[in-house]
């Protein structure tokens, strides 16, 4: 998994209870410190996707023909990714982004996941936001209980009230991720990255730490 790599490689100190990958998937560490799926979960997941991608195989097939001959993006599929697109600019995945929401405006369980200048199609109910939840019924918790940070598009889903109780973005945020950090009431950092997210939980949760 790459995430864990990225850790192992950056010798993070801990390591933590929970991994959302691809957005939706949920792994958790069992007794050997290996990283292993929820079934129940993934498995719900990956066969709604399946579903889903067979019911809306026209307008994907539309898109990628309009994507292949009108843009300079890359339609590209994978084995656990039948449908998504890289762009060759940010200003160009804007662009296809709308022509997307336009497309699938008569399909409420096709969404999508963008980072940037990626983006992959999804189902609407499976996103960060939805795995945020379940990672806190696991845990007993409940959304109150829940603080979320993000910086990009794919971030968005799981930048809300009813997903979580305290939210907050890095200064290096994208425009639409600070403009719903704002309208929400959440905290918007001075500080970049790592930083930002040290900046954010410093000033969110201050008065609920005890001194030492």
């Amino acid at each position: 998994m790459q995430t864990v790599q990225g850790l192992v490689d950056a010798r993070f100190p801990i390591l933590p209870d929970y991994i959302i990958a691809r957005e939706r998937e949920i792994y958790l560490p069992n007794q050997l410190g290996r990283w292993v799926g929820i079934s129940e979960w993934n498995g719900r997941c990956e066969r709604e996707h399946h579903k889903l991608f067979r019911r809306c195989r026209k307008i994907l097939k539309k898109l990628k023909q309009w994507v292949e001959h009108e843009t300079a993006a890359v339609w590209g599929i994978q084995k656990e990714e039948p449908a998504g697109i890289v762009a060759s600019t940010a200003s160009e995945m804007d662009m296809i982004v709308a022509r997307i929401d336009q497309e699938i405006a008569h399909h409420p369980e096709l969404s999508y996941q963008r980072n940037g200048i990626y983006l992959r199609f999804s189902h609407h109910g499976y996103h960060k936001g939805t795995a945020m939840l379940e990672v806190a019924r696991l845990m007993g918790l409940s959304s109150e209980d829940t603080f979320a940070i993000g910086d990009s598009h794919n971030d968005l889903d799981m930048l809300d009230p009813a997903m979580a109780g305290l939210l907050a973005c890095p200064a290096n945020a994208c425009h639409e991720v600070k403009r719903r950090v704002k309208d929400v009431g959440g905290y918007v950092a001075q500080k970049e990255a790592s930083h930002g997210v040290v900046e954010a939980l410093e000033a969110l949760f201050s008065d609920k730490i005890e001194p030492a």
